[in-house]
């Protein structure tokens, strides 16, 4: 089973997909914002990490920046609005929470769940395809309107629903488990086909996280707590120590994921050692971190940790996977191998 794991491990390159998550002292803070911001702008991009819920995602989809004023949306219908439509400032407000009964073409896919995911429930179907961002006053009002007016004329967007998010609202189609859901690239590729005379008003359009990490209370070693009872702290590090996560196997819930990362969280917290566990559900991933530092927990220019750090990191070596450790080749294409170590990584905000 260690083999199995190792493999998938090195594969997709773990410590980096934790730094990516939570911050990695070695890794620069700017390149998945870099990433993320190339991708949105790739016009044949069809996927996209940026969750929604944090309000992170670009102001410019569509084609279209769906922003407006309280006084431009009291005089105007918004840009996008299709030629001949009615004026979305004057119509009414409606419940978006169920969809509209619009006659679907034939052939046309309006049930944005696949087979597979149809058996997964609401919590794990955490990704759509958004369609438009608004951003102003009446943002909640101008997205619901826009709502209604897209599924009253396009019957592939009868199921588009509204969510708001820090800094505005956003009009979105589709519940899919993640980027591997069979149905969310062909969906995707249908909603940026959509026309409207000569224009394809949805050819940026991308699938995006509609929630992230399942909300809450938090446990009492979450490792978020950390941050909240540092709040004046600019960098906050932890020492990462163990991780699970099925690699995208399926053989492992989240359930048992989130489980087995607390009970180990337990176990150190039980031999006085101030551990955490953070849960990355949409990953499918939860780590497990001994201590919090501050800025001087490592230094720059001598590349050295500091003695508290280097405390744990000793006692801590290897970076335990699942519950054993983890071998990689000590080079490429080599048959030696060295156990993955513990690293740090930046608590999250």
């Amino acid at each position: 089973m260690l083999e199995r794991y190792s493999s998938l491990f090195v594969r997709f390159a773990l410590s980096g997909m934790v730094a990516s998550t939570l911050g990695c002292a070695d890794t620069p803070k700017n390149s998945k914002k870099k990433a993320l911001s190339e991708e949105v702008n790739d016009p044949d991009a069809l996927f996209s990490d940026n969750a929604i819920a944090n309000g992170e995602e670009s102001g410019i989809l569509a084609g279209t920046t769906g922003k407006t004023t309280k006084s431009a949306a009291s005089a105007q219908s918004p840009t996008w609005s299709v030629p001949g439509s009615p004026q979305t400032a004057a119509q009414p407000t409606a419940a978006i929470d169920e969809p509209i009964s619009v006659p679907a073409k034939v052939g046309a896919k309006t049930n944005s769940q696949s087979g597979d995911s149809k058996s997964a429930t609401k919590e794990d179907r955490r990704w759509g395809i958004i369609l438009l961002s608004f951003s102003g006053d009446d943002h909640a009002q101008l997205a619901q309107a826009s709502c209604v007016q897209l599924r009253r004329k396009y019957p592939v967007l009868v199921e588009a629903f509204v969510r708001e998010k820090s800094n505005g609202s956003v009009v979105m189609v589709g519940r899919f488990t993640g980027t591997d859901d069979p149905a969310a690239k062909p969906m995707v590729k249908q909603v940026q086909a959509l026309t409207d005379g000569n224009d394809r008003p949805f050819a940026r359009s991308f699938l995006t996280r509609v929630d992230t990490a399942r909300t809450g209370p938090m446990g009492a070693f979450d490792l978020r707590r950390a941050r909240l009872a540092n709040p004046n702290a600019r960098t906050l590090y932890s020492i990462e120590v163990a991780v699970w996560s099925d690699f995208g196997s399926g053989e492992i819930t989240v359930e048992e994921i989130r489980r087995k990362a607390e009970a180990y969280t337990a176990q150190l917290r039980a031999q006085g050692l101030p551990a955490f566990f953070h849960h990355d559900d949409d990953r499918r991933m939860s780590i497990v971190t001994i201590g919090l530092f501050g800025e001087d927990a490592y230094d720059s220019k001598t590349m050295l940790y500091s003695d508290d750090v280097m405390a744990i990191k000793k006692r801590f070596p290897k970076l335990m996977v699942n519950g054993e450790d983890l071998l990689k080749p000590i080079r490429k294409g080599s048959q030696e191998t060295v156990a993955e170590t513990t690293l740090m990584v930046e608590v999250p905000r």
